[in-house]
């Protein structure tokens, strides 16, 4: 099995590698944002995050299902040794499209369904079970989630959740002053 720190790396790369491609696809839409800023036009705002995330969406969605459907690897999973594998043989463009859909979702909820990678038996979150992959290492692979582990990503997850509500809770309340006066 890849290692929570490999996988953890590779995805890091991959984002690094995606982030100059996303800048420039957004860059049409940032002369637009500057000119509805500085009219007072916040509505527009709201869209140009929207179409920020579409931007985003899109080219991860391509970018991680043409590379692991191709060679089962990502640029990142290259350079950390790492593979996805499909329990029945050669990945699909379904399966890879599947999985990258699911690996988006799991970064919008704040990654806490990546923690299963340290409380999984097979160390698979979400995306790896929804469409039956495994990442494994091809050098250096690592046993079976500890105890340990298990009772730290745990930990962290109750940690994020709480974060979220109180940031929400704080949101709604700033919201519900503001609309006060």
């Amino acid at each position: 099995l890849a290692s929570p720190k490999d996988r953890l790396a590779a995805a890091i790369v991959d984002l690094l590698i995606l982030l100059p491609l996303v800048q420039l696809l957004q860059a049409p839409f940032k002369r637009w944002i500057l000119e509805s800023f500085v009219f007072g036009q916040s509505e527009s705002v709201v869209w140009f995050r929207l179409i920020n995330l579409v931007i985003f969406f899109f080219a991860f969605i391509i970018y991680d299902t043409i590379m692991v459907y191709w060679s089962g690897q990502t640029l990142g999973k290259k350079f950390f040794s790492i593979k996805v594998i499909s329990y029945h043989g050669k990945i699909t463009i379904l399966t890879s499209f599947v999985r990258s859909f699911f690996v988006f979702a799991e970064i919008i909820v704040a990654g806490i369904p990546f923690l299963a990678i340290f409380t999984h038996a097979l160390r698979r979150p979400m995306h790896d079970r929804v469409a039956d992959t495994l990442v494994i290492s091809l050098k250096d692979p690592v046993g079976f989630p500890t105890v340990e582990e298990k009772w730290k990503a745990n930990l962290a997850a109750v940690s994020i959740g709480v974060f979220l509500f109180s940031f929400a809770v704080a949101y709604v309340l700033l919201a519900i002053n503001s609309s006060k006066g």
